[in-house]
């Protein structure tokens, strides 16, 4: 993960040069010839990342990945389980990429503190809705449901505590769109579920 990360900041600093000196046709054999084959051989050595695959929205793709690299760093397992192609979901994709930051966030916070740390992401595609399942493993008490999105609040110490209470208004400002907490079996598990766009019947 250290020869990932280090590779991966030459990798932006030579892209960077291309942008920087306007030069689009370098750029674009940079492109294809440098970062399409890096990013498949990433992609080869790490079946988690490559089940992402089936999710066809570049952003949602993009934090995950990112996410599921830092976890590995942090020696947390992981295990991706998406069983079909996800090409849409009926949410702005920048709330999206915000909820699933903020869940992925804490749960690898979360899971760091554990012995035999794990996360787990799920995509469940059903008739009418999409879900979202975040799950990670846990030490230690955890607070009230209500309280823990409250403004504020924080096991983490002074100037922390806005994370939560920003998932759940972000949430609440789509009426297509829920969130559930469980707790159970040293298990956290948070589920989003996202309604699909109804279907027009043309007659």
């Amino acid at each position: 993960m250290r020869k990932f990360r280090h590779d991966y900041i030459n990798v932006l600093a030579a892209l960077n040069g291309y942008i920087e000196d306007d030069n689009i046709e370098g750029l674009t054999e940079y492109f294809h010839n440098n970062i399409i084959p890096f990013s498949n051989k990433v992609i080869a050595n790490n079946s988690e990342l490559g089940l992402l695959s089936l999710v066809k929205i570049p952003e949602v793709k993009g934090i995950i990945s990112l996410k599921i690299i830092y976890a590995q760093e942090k020696n947390i397992k992981v295990n991706i389980e998406i069983s079909e192609e996800i090409d849409e979901i009926n949410i702005e994709t920048l709330d999206l990429c915000r909820i699933l930051g903020i869940l992925l966030d804490n749960a690898i916070e979360s899971a760091t503190n554990t012995e035999n740390a794990a996360l787990s992401i799920a995509f469940i595609n059903n008739p009418f809705t999409i879900s979202i399942v975040i799950a990670n493993s846990f030490f230690g008490e955890i607070p009230s449901i209500n309280r823990m999105f409250t403004e504020g609040f924080s096991t983490k110490g002074e100037g922390r505590g806005l994370g939560l209470s920003t998932l759940r208004e972000i949430v609440n400002s789509y009426t297509q769109t829920t969130l559930e907490t469980i707790i159970e079996n040293n298990e956290f598990r948070q589920v989003v579920r996202i309604r699909k766009k109804p279907f027009i019947v043309q007659i």
